[in-house]
């Protein structure tokens, strides 16, 4: 074994031992990494490198974007204007008489806030007092509702604007606004994917879900659509804008940041006390981003100071391994970290490491950021310790709906992830078409 690897473990042993601890994980990566750069012998140039480091990424341009994304989908989530996403959904899904179509208009709610809001917690938060009720009135299966929005919640990774994809495009320099577009069509598609499990399984099962959805008048039907307009105006701006070429991601962000405050105040649905809430939530969420990717990057430094890539590179070269089965070891690393870490770390520890590698093998990396974007979206749902079940059970606050009952239920969503997997292994373009036409 190298020196170079042996400095890597004792890197990698000091983070997880500090975090098991109890001690921040941006912190924990930190020392980590410093850790790593006395083992090399290299101290002094680690607290040399760590300290531009800091100053280098506080100073990052796009990472302007990540609070105004997050201020935009306050600002939505404070004036109620996403709170007749659901009834819409439900209104159009009435019409179609499908089984499960109350689970499966949570889906499509879940799609369509995922695209004004990169958060897996806020789509739970918003949906999860809506929906429950309506799990009594049409005799739903309480668990399986809770765990078809604990895992339609996760879209908001995928569907851009996404918080993780925003995190892969810094920490690798791939295009933010290209991850974006190509992760619509899969976000979609992952979607529609997700509508067709919760039909098996209720064709399957008809006492999760023994009742149809009532159809909405027309005029109900109009009146919800007319009320979404603010949404869809905020959509078209941030994603038809990167689209066309019109803004960059950090520009959409504040256009979009601003059109919400806007429309709210016109609206009169945002008090003033509402916006000083807002501003402090997300800067309060920005500073533990911040923090992590400094972190990360220090330990992305020592990464590459000790010329550890190439030793684990040639170690895999040497194991035998396709860029198939180095994805696939990827992918379970992803579910067995998904039970002790929140996404974003789970992309500032593996990405310094991994992404010089599987590019150097021919793998384009706008695929691999949506390839590890849903890796990490199933491990937040995968027992024993899917953070995403948790949450939906604090928000729930039923007895009736446990985090065994829940993990009972998700696990035909899960097998429908691994599908649109090997859908965008076989057929590529269906993440790379979008992008290639952007302006």
């Amino acid at each position: 074994m190298t020196e170079a690897i042996v400095c890597l473990l004792v890197c990698f042993f000091i983070m997880f031992l500090l975090m098991f601890l109890g001690v921040p994980i941006g912190w924990s990566m930190m020392l980590g990494g410093l850790a790593g750069f006395a083992c090399s012998g290299m101290l002094d140039k680690g607290l040399y490198l760590s300290s531009l480091t800091a100053w280098s990424v506080s100073t990052t341009q796009s990472l302007i974007c990540i609070p105004l994304y997050l201020l935009m989908g306050e600002f939505l989530f404070l004036s109620g204007m996403t709170s007749k996403l659901f009834e819409l959904a439900v209104s159009l899904l009435g019409r179609l008489k499908l089984k499960g179509g109350l689970a499966m208009a949570v889906v499509v709610a879940c799609a369509l806030f995922g695209a004004v809001s990169g958060s897996i917690a806020a789509a739970i938060t918003a949906f999860g007092p809506v929906v429950m009720p309506e799990a009594v009135k049409y005799k739903y299966n309480k668990n399986f509702l809770a765990a078809v929005l604990a895992n339609a919640g996760s879209l908001a990774t995928l569907i851009p604007p996404s918080l993780n994809l925003i995190m892969f495009g810094i920490l690798t320099e791939t295009s933010i606004a290209k991850l974006f577009v190509a992760g619509f069509i899969p976000g979609c598609l992952l979607a529609l994917i997700y509508c067709a499990t919760i039909y098996i399984q209720v064709k399957r099962n008809p006492a999760l879900a023994p009742m149809t959805l009532l159809p909405m008048s027309w005029r109900q039907t109009g009146r919800l659509a007319t009320s979404n307009i603010p949404v869809l105006i905020v959509v078209l701006l941030v994603l038809g804008g990167i689209y066309l070429g019109w803004f960059t991601p950090t520009e959409s962000a504040g256009v979009g940041a601003g059109a919400v405050l806007i429309l709210a105040l016109f609206a009169k649905k945002l008090k003033l006390n509402q916006i000083i809430h807002s501003f402090l939530s997300s800067g309060r969420i920005f500073g533990m981003i911040l923090v992590l990717l400094i972190g990360a990057f220090i330990v992305s430094r020592f990464v590459s100071v000790s010329q550890t890539v190439p030793v684990v590179a040639q170690f895999i070269v040497d194991l035998g391994l396709d860029k198939y089965t180095l994805l696939l070891v990827i992918w379970i690393l992803y579910f067995i970290m998904g039970c002790l870490i929140l996404s974003v770390a789970m992309l500032v520890l593996t990405l310094p490491i991994f992404f010089p590698i599987v590019v150097s093998m021919g793998v384009d990396p706008l695929w691999f950021g949506i390839f590890s974007t849903i890796a990490i979206e199933v491990a937040m749902v995968t027992p024993p310790v899917g953070l995403n079940i948790f949450t939906m059970q604090g928000v729930v606050n039923d007895r009736e709906v446990t985090t065994t009952g829940m993990f009972m239920q998700v696990w035909p969503s899960i097998a429908g992830a691994h599908v649109l997997v090997i859908l965008i292994t076989i057929f590529p373009q269906i993440c790379l078409w979008l992008p290639g036409t952007m302006q």
